[in-house]
């Protein structure tokens, strides 16, 4: 399995829990231990071994309350389109505000077959699909871009 792209960033990982812990994102280890010395105590700090300085991935975001930082300053690689080659198409994404989701893009299928062949190629391209009560829409995401893929038959 391959990592996701890494931030430039560090923080504090705990090894017991799997998870990054106090928000903090710093552009090197040293930062990051004068960072979490200045929130718990340098006492307190150098009492937990499970507690190590670790790169921060983009697949880490969900363990943050605020978005994630980038050491170029940055923010998360925006998709201006997408290629699906199953209805042989491109889809561009629109910038959305209010919502978790920043980018979304809406395509149509026309039959059962195209329909199981688009999702079945966003999903093989990292996508992951959110379940929905409504069967005539298929939502798939990632990185904070949403696809939706609307049925066009009955």
């Amino acid at each position: 399995m391959t990592e996701s792209p890494a931030t430039g960033m560090y923080g504090i990982w705990n090894t017991k829990t799997k998870t990054f812990m106090f928000g903090i994102q710093e552009k090197n280890r040293y930062k990051v231990h004068t960072a979490v010395s200045n929130k718990v105590g340098t006492r307190a700090y150098y009492r937990k071994p499970h507690w190590i300085v670790k790169a921060i991935r983009e697949s880490h975001a969900p363990m943050f309350f605020k978005e994630l930082k980038y050491k170029g300053g940055t923010e998360m690689a925006r998709l201006k389109s997408i290629r699906i080659s199953a209805i042989n198409w491109n889809v561009q994404f629109e910038e959305v505000e209010g919502s978790y989701y920043d980018y979304v893009a809406s395509l149509y299928s026309n039959n059962n077959e195209s329909h199981l062949n688009i999702i079945r190629e966003l999903l093989n391209k990292g996508w992951r699909s959110i379940n929905t009560s409504n069967n005539d829409i298929s939502i798939l995401e990632k990185d904070r871009h949403i696809i939706r893929v609307s049925k066009l038959w009955e």
